[in-house]
């Protein structure tokens, strides 16, 4: 099963239930070596400023979200909601775990 770090909507438990159908269970987890930022989104005529993360030059910050299991559907889902603005990679969390997380380049 898959996991998902998320820091900033999709720990957002109306979007959870959504999108998924259902408020996921998480883990307060922490992503080392990326800091976060906004991005602007223009999903409208006005555009939208959203929570994203890139990789850090220092290796000592930190983004602060939690780690979910998730099925591969709701990945698929989740990919599809996130758009062409992010890109899914894998990383490892400060615990250890690896988890896929949406970052920005």
């Amino acid at each position: 099963m898959p996991k998902l770090f998320a820091y900033g909507t999709l720990q957002d438990e109306k979007l959870q239930q959504k999108l998924f159908g259902k408020i996921l269970k998480g883990k307060p987890a922490i992503l080392k070596g990326y800091h976060l930022g906004k991005i602007t989104i223009p999903r409208n005529e006005t555009g939208s400023i959203y929570p994203a993360i890139r990789i850090s030059e220092n290796d000592t910050d930190k983004v602060f979200g939690y780690v979910y299991d998730i099925s591969d559907d709701e990945m698929e889902i989740a990919t599809d909601y996130e758009g062409d603005d992010y890109n899914l990679v894998e990383a490892t969390l400060e615990c250890g775990t690896k988890a896929k997380v949406f970052i920005v380049d």
